[in-house]
């Protein structure tokens, strides 16, 4: 756990998991769930990156899948980064150079293992006071965009990881950190991300921006409830396959996500030669090198 006390902070890397989570349910639980939303978000997202010219209502879906990762990421037990994400992130990124895509930014992978590593560090800087919460809110705004040419997202998913460790250790926030900052502070890093997400697609008409924000709201208000338990009664009620195929998704995602990289980019490869042309990869997208006058 993280504690912070009487202005000393004191961390305790061994965490507690709950009880009945420390090994995998045979029901369904609410990380199968929120992770199979995540997946099934980011299916939609990659299926019109590859195979629907960018089309925005694909797009706009995919942005719900992200912030369920990096809530989790804050809401995970541990800070250790598994060999397991390391070999799927480098597997990611050759294969995006073998379908004639771009090095940087590097895949999302990384930026998750960034966040794991420097998770203790940021509550430790943010949960002190109001002004370094704060603080730490403009810092990670600031530094979204020059950080996202390096990896995928930038610094501003770390304000979600923040809200997920809050989520599972409430009374790490000093008594003097009062409850009406951080829930600014969640709201904020909500709306931020969805905002700075939905600046990226041209074209957002009234009907897409307002099915977004609702499903911004959705999500961000299914993050705020989360909590780790299991659902026998359902997983009943499912049909074998289908409870089945839910709890698969919630816990191999980590292989769900680079194997339907690995074949979505096979495939378009295969149909759009000149879009996705073998190893003719570039260091980074080629507005990023405008931006830059590279």
């Amino acid at each position: 756990m993280i504690y912070i006390q009487n202005n000393s902070v004191l961390y305790r890397k061994k965490h507690m998991l709950s009880p009945h989570l420390r090994a995998l349910p045979k029901e369904i639980s609410s990380y199968d769930i929120l992770k199979t939303l995540a997946i099934i978000f980011m299916i939609v997202d990659h299926l019109g990156y590859y195979f629907f010219d960018n089309e925005v209502w694909f797009r706009l879906i995919g942005r719900f899948s992200v912030p369920i990762w990096f809530f989790l990421v804050g809401y995970a037990s541990s800070d250790k980064i598994p060999f397991q994400i390391w070999l799927g992130a480098i597997i990611v990124a050759f294969s995006s150079l073998v379908s004639g895509q771009v090095l940087f930014p590097l895949n999302i992978l990384f930026t998750i293992m960034i966040a794991r590593h420097f998770r203790s560090r940021l509550i430790l800087a943010s949960l002190r006071t109001h002004e370094t919460l704060w603080g730490m809110f403009l810092l990670l705004v600031l530094t979204t965009l020059p950080t996202s040419v390096f990896f995928e997202y930038g610094t501003g998913v770390f304000l979600i990881v923040i809200l997920g460790v809050v989520a599972r250790n409430p009374d790490i926030v000093p008594d003097k950190l009062k409850a009406t900052h951080i829930k600014l502070f969640a709201v904020a890093s909500i709306l931020y991300y969805f905002l700075w997400e939905a600046i990226g697609h041209d074209g957002i008409n009234y009907l897409q921006f307002t099915i977004y924000a609702a499903g911004a709201a959705a999500t961000a208000l299914m993050l705020y409830k989360f909590e780790p338990k299991t659902y026998p009664n359902l997983t009943k009620k499912l049909p074998s396959p289908l409870s089945g195929l839910i709890m698969l998704t919630g816990r191999y995602t980590l292989e769900f996500y680079v194997l339907h990289l690995l074949v979505f980019r096979a495939i378009a490869m295969a149909l759009f030669p000149e879009k996705f042309a073998f190893w003719d990869w570039d260091i980074i997208p080629a507005e990023a090198a405008a931006l830059f006058g590279v």
